[in-house]
C-alpha cells in the first residue's frame, strides 16, 4: 500500500486532556477501537496537543480557566472536542454570564461541543433516544 492511501485510511491521532473517569474510559475506549491515543495532564498537555490531530479536553469546567489558555498555540487548526460539563464542584450547574466559557469565540479551531451528562430517564425504552 503507497505511503498516501495509508494516510488517507490512518485513524486520527487523539489527545486526551485529562486522565479521571471520563477521560480515563474514552483512553481505554479509543486505544481498543485502534486509535492512537496521548493522554495530558496539566504538566505536558502543550506536548499532548501538539502532537494530536483531534483534541479532547476531559478535565473538569472550573479547571479550564487555568488550564486552557496556555494550549492556546497549540490547538491552532485542531479539532477540539470540549467534553467538560459545566458544573461546580458539587455538582450544581455553573449560571454563565461572567463567567462565560473560554473556548466560545475561538476561530482558529474547529470546535466539536459534547454533552457528557444527561437525565438517566432520556436513556429507558419508549423515550425516543436509542442506545447503540
Amino acid at each position: 500500500m503507497s505511503d498516501k492511501r495509508h494516510e488517507a485510511t490512518a485513524k486520527p491521532r487523539l489527545g486526551i486532556f485529562g486522565a479521571g473517569n471520563l477521560g480515563g474510559r474514552l483512553t481505554t475506549l479509543a486505544s481498543a477501537a485502534g486509535y492512537d491515543v496521548f493522554v495530558g495532564k496539566r504538566d505536558n498537555a502543550v506536548s499532548v496537543a501538539d502532537h494530536s490531530q483531534i483534541f479532547i479536553i476531559a478535565i473538569p469546567f472550573l479547571a479550564c480557566a487555568s488550564a486552557l489558555p496556555a494550549l492556546a498555540a497549540a490547538l491552532k487548526g485542531k479539532i477540539v472536542v470540549d467534553a467538560t460539563n459545566p458544573l461546580n464542584s458539587d455538582w450544581s450547574p455553573v449560571l454563565f454570564g461572567d463567567r462565560d466559557d473560554l473556548l466560545r469565540n475561538r476561530r482558529d479551531c474547529a470546535l466539536i461541543r459534547y454533552a457528557v451528562t444527561c437525565d438517566g430517564a432520556l436513556l429507558k425504552p419508549g423515550s425516543g433516544v436509542r442506545r447503540r
